[in-house]
């Protein structure tokens, strides 16, 4: 039994890579505020979660928000009157 857990934890670190370079060399790097383990990449240096429960936000989602808050921007700017 202690055999086939170990062989388990065994396998589940090593199907485990770098989501950026997918080197399999990686440290524990303490946990997210959500209490997950955090990883450091030791070949490229990226911060990684294993499963992580947010996604990373697309292209598309970037300049969704980027567009949005220049909106919101100009609105605000727009509100307050300026002196001559």
């Amino acid at each position: 039994m202690i055999q086939y857990l170990e062989r388990l934890k065994l396998t589940k670190k090593l199907a485990m890579n770098c989501p950026k370079c997918y080197s399999s060399k990686f440290v524990k790097n303490g946990h997210t505020h959500y209490g997950k383990q955090r990883f450091r990449c030791q070949h490229c240096g990226r911060q990684f979660v294993n499963n992580p429960s947010r996604q990373p936000i697309s292209q598309f989602g970037k300049k969704i928000r980027a567009k949005l808050l220049r909106v919101n921007l100009v609105g605000q700017v727009n509100s307050f009157p300026m002196k001559k």
